[in-house]
C-alpha cells in the first residue's frame, strides 16, 4: 500500500484497501496501514474511528495508530493520541524511539508528555527499537526530540 500511495497518490484507490487492512488482526499490516494513512493526512479522516478503536490493540499497533490520529485529525485527536503513546511507552519501553517521534511533530500539543520525556532523557541508556533479551542486545539510542517539543523548564 505504501508504494501504491507513493506512486499514484490516488486516495480513491488506496483508502478502501487501507480500511480493509485495518479490519484485520496482523500487527504488521495494521501498523503499516496506519503509517500510510498518516502520510495521507486529513483526506483519510474516514479512518479515524477505526484508528481510535485500535489504540488498545497492543503497544505497537497503538503507537502507529496514535501517530496516524495526530497526522489525520490534528489538535482534536491530540489527547487520545498522546495518552496512547505514553501508555505504550510505559508498558513497553522498546516503543520509545517511535513514541518520541510523534510528540516531536505535535509541538505544544505534546506538553502533557514533558515529564515522561524529561525522565527518559535523564536516563544514561534508553532501549531502542527492541528489548534486550538473550537473543538481542540493548541499544543506546540518543532520543532527543527537537527543542520545540521540550521547552526548557522555567527558573
Amino acid at each position: 500500500m505504501a508504494a501504491l500511495w507513493a506512486v499514484g497518490r490516488d486516495t480513491a484507490e488506496v483508502l478502501p484497501r487501507l480500511r480493509d487492512l485495518l479490519d484485520g488482526d496482523r500487527v504488521s499490516w495494521l501498523s503499516k496501514a496506519a503509517d500510510v494513512l498518516a502520510q495521507i493526512g486529513p483526506p483519510a479522516a474516514a479512518a479515524l474511528p477505526r484508528l481510535r478503536e485500535l489504540l488498545d490493540h497492543g503497544e505497537w499497533v497503538g503507537v502507529h495508530c496514535a501517530s496516524a490520529l495526530w497526522q489525520i485529525g490534528g489538535e482534536t485527536e491530540a489527547p487520545a493520541a498522546l495518552a496512547a503513546l505514553l501508555r505504550a511507552w510505559q508498558h513497553n519501553p522498546s516503543t520509545g524511539t517511535h513514541v518520541v517521534a510523534c510528540p516531536d511533530l505535535m509541538g505544544q500539543a505534546a506538553e502533557p508528555a514533558l515529564p515522561m520525556l524529561r525522565m527518559q532523557l535523564a536516563l544514561p541508556r534508553r532501549i531502542g527499537t527492541w528489548k534486550a533479551s538473550p537473543r538481542t542486545r540493548s541499544s543506546s539510542v540518543p532520543v532527543a526530540p527537537s527543542s520545540h517539543a521540550v521547552p526548557k523548564p522555567s527558573t
